[in-house]
């Protein structure tokens, strides 16, 4: 199995103390700049540590992320490393330019020279990012889909066309061309609600789990996946997951690693408005006081199920039974959040490969590749022509 490390470039100092209180008169409490450089640090580790790949993400406009252009992220630690490969979880298609994106796609991919890159996409969901894109949530889907079309047309031949609802492009080709055969094989998608799971399997693209609330749903939303697959002919796959990590043989460092990740999740409730999404409203709905406050609590420590604390033993006890429960195929680990000190995500890196990582990648998994580009094309022929047939 491979195993990653996503670094998500978060100033969690002033995200607690000035971006989730609306405070714009005082000076940040730490520079974007220092946060920077500690997770360039911890970048640095991924590949002499023995990790297969580096993963981030894609945020703009607060220090909940600091990521602006994965590509970009991942041009720079190319230049410094020789084996490791890249992924993105995710590009949010509906804040790029769809050719712009296929040629910074195709550029990297050019610079990789045949290491693997992971394109993850998805749809996003924070208002304040839609916002300065002037980009309306409600087309999000749409937009989505169209952009991935154009991408994968891009990825997969030298001069193409697109006409669609939001994007029309006369014939033109990305420069230079992809170095990857079908980087279309590397596609995945997130999501966030089944409609959008049925379409990533519609897609072909194959599954990236980065925001779901335990393993459980991870076996049943794959198996759920995979019926879609299966309806077009295609080879059943299995999930890419990611959540947090963090090891030590001091039971007071794990239980403050804990704590962390439900200040990352608070995080998350002010970045996408959790407390506004009707599922949790509704579990909030006249209760207040002691019962409001275990309510919330018991919303925050939820965050914990996906990761894996504790000693090396414990952790490879979890991540092992959770890869036999569901099946995932390649793990990213979360090795940095709240206000965990660089010295701390080190030593827990360091220990992680020592300990756990060479066992899990001794792990025999299943396909984790989504369907290229021309399958899906030929899946949609035969259908129009099957539904001309019977018409």
């Amino acid at each position: 199995m491979k195993v990653g490390v996503t670094i998500w470039f978060q100033n969690m100092a002033d995200m607690q103390e000035r971006a989730m209180a609306g405070v714009k008169d005082q000076p940040m409490p730490r520079s974007d700049f220092d946060c920077l450089q500690d997770e360039f640090a911890l970048c640095d580790l991924v590949e002499p540590l023995g990790f297969d790949k580096l993963w981030t993400i894609e945020h703009h406009c607060s220090p909940y992320g600091m990521t602006v252009t994965p590509a970009q992220i991942f041009s720079y630690m190319a230049g410094r490393t020789s084996r490791i490969g890249f992924g993105s979880m995710v590009m949010v298609l509906p804040w790029n330019d769809p050719i712009r994106l296929a040629g910074e796609i195709s550029m990297l991919d050019n610079m990789l020279a045949g290491r693997e890159l992971s394109i993850g996409v998805g749809r996003g969901a924070a208002p304040q990012e839609f916002a300065a894109f002037r980009t309306d949530y409600a087309e999000s889907r749409e937009r989505m889909l169209e952009i991935l079309e154009i991408l994968r047309l891009a990825l997969s031949r030298e001069f193409f066309s697109y006409d669609g609802q939001h994007y029309q492009i006369p014939e033109t080709s990305i420069r230079p061309q992809p170095y990857t055969a079908d980087l279309t094989r590397n596609m995945l998608m997130a999501w966030s609600s089944p409609e959008t799971r049925d379409l990533a399997a519609q897609s072909g693209c194959a599954p990236l789990f980065n925001n779901f609330s335990n393993w459980n749903g991870v076996k049943t939303s794959t198996d759920e996946f995979n019926a879609v697959r299966r309806s077009h002919g295609w080879d059943e796959v299995v999930g890419t997951v990611a959540g947090p990590i963090f090891v030590s043989r001091d039971k007071e460092k794990v239980e403050q690693a804990r704590e962390w990740v439900k200040m990352t999740y608070d995080t998350s409730i002010w970045h996408y408005g959790l407390f506004n999404q009707p599922s949790i409203r509704a579990l909030l709905e006249g209760k207040e006081g002691a019962e409001l406050e275990a309510t919330v609590e018991a919303i925050r420590s939820a965050s914990l199920n996906v990761g894996a604390f504790g000693t090396p033993e414990e952790v490879l006890e979890t991540l092992q039974s959770a890869q036999e429960a569901t099946g995932f195929g390649e793990l990213i680990c979360q090795m940095s959040y709240g206000m965990m000190p660089v010295e701390w995500a080190k030593d827990s890196m360091t220990l992680f490969s020592e300990e756990v990582l060479p066992t899990l990648k001794a792990i025999e998994t299943e396909n984790t590749h989504s369907t290229p580009f021309a399958q899906v094309e030929e899946s949609r022929r035969k259908a129009s022509a099957h539904l001309t047939a019977t018409a």
